[in-house]
């Protein structure tokens, strides 16, 4: 398509992120929003009254066959992706898909051959990587300010602030707990600043210990316990092959004593890095030196992850997140829960 022409994208769930989802497109300059499609028909209709978004699919065949839609944006939970994503490259649509791309690795080996055959451009939607505040530090190491990074910290966890609604509980929907919500951010985050090392090992720990106690306290609200059948916390030991190593750690429900923790620590030869509060650790003339990098941090990412997608869709590619690095984020996740069941290393 020409690059001055409008991108015209048709919208799959609309729920929390993908109402987001709906207002940012309608507010993305060379992009129209021309309908969405919820399996829930009153929730879309509601979406689409309130943006002023003027078709509500009635199927998702209807939604990927619409012959006015360039692409697809799939905001469903995470067991739906995979054949929403199949349907729409198969209708020849370029796709944008909400974290996880898929829930396991063979689901994204799946979307990779459909996404070769259909020749279309397939992103996932990773938002952190387009925040100013990733994009200044992934600059500094990319210049090489932190020399060889050999080891790497990455965490997100939350004090009792689990998701509510069964989309993210249920195997059924959800697949895996905090792994698969905000651990893929964590991972996705830590691999994109290290250069998307090949993976070696993996040990993984993975267990559910505070969701089912009698007194539940949440702050986001009561959820039901039985639908609670995913883990509260998962943590992971990678080793790389280039030698380097990385711990993951995420939950939804830790007793800590911030409400929420969320970083990436990079510890390299030539110094060291800490995302979000880009601070840099160094040694200069025999002092130790700690820099804070001064950057917007105030720029949305999901906004600037859109405009980055629209922006590929007009020059044909390529993906601002290719599926390939979607899959080996998958592929870890996938060997650290196989440990945390086996209580073994898995060798990738």
């Amino acid at each position: 398509m020409k690059s001055s022409e409008a991108v015209r994208v048709a919208l799959i769930g609309t729920g929390g992120i993908g109402k987001l989802h709906a207002r940012l497109w309608r507010e993305t300059p060379g992009a129209e929003l021309v309908g969405v499609y919820d399996l829930a028909p009153a929730v879309a209709r509601e979406v689409a009254e309130k943006l002023g978004i003027k078709r509500v699919y009635r199927s998702l065949e209807e939604a990927v066959g619409d012959e006015t839609a360039d692409a697809v944006d799939v905001c469903t939970p995470n067991r739906a992706h995979t054949p929403v994503v199949l349907a729409a490259l198969g209708a020849g649509k370029h796709c944008l898909c909400e974290k996880p791309l898929a829930a396991t690795a063979a689901e994204i080996e799946q979307i990779i051959a459909a996404r070769d055959r259909s020749g279309r451009i397939l992103m996932t939607a990773q938002h952190l990587r387009f925040e100013e505040r990733t994009v200044a530090l992934k600059r500094l190491v990319d210049a090489g300010e932190l020399g060889d990074i050999y080891y790497t910290r990455a965490w997100w966890l939350r004090r009792r602030l689990a998701p509510t609604t069964p989309g993210f509980l249920t195997r059924a929907q959800a697949v895996r707990g905090p792994g698969l919500d905000i651990g893929v951010h964590a991972l996705d985050l830590a691999l994109h600043f290290l250069g998307h090392p090949q993976p070696a090992s993996v040990t993984g720990f993975a267990v559910c210990k505070l969701a089912h106690q009698q007194e539940i306290a949440n702050q986001w609200g009561a959820y039901r316990g039985e639908d609670f059948e995913v883990e509260d916390l998962a943590a992971g030991f990678v080793r790389f092959r280039n030698g380097a190593a990385l711990v993951l750690e995420v939950s939804w429900l830790l007793n800590q004593t911030e409400p929420e923790s969320y970083s990436v620590w990079l510890h390299g030869t030539a110094g060291g890095a800490r995302w979000p509060d880009l601070m840099l650790n160094s040694v200069r003339a025999g002092l130790l030196l700690d820099t804070r990098i001064v950057s917007n941090t105030g720029t949305d990412g999901h906004k600037n992850e859109l405009a980055a997608f629209r922006d590929a869709v007009r020059c044909n590619g390529p993906s601002p997140v290719p599926a390939e690095q979607s899959l080996a984020v998958a592929r870890i996740l996938d060997a650290l829960y196989t440990s945390a069941e086996t209580g073994r290393e898995v060798r990738l």
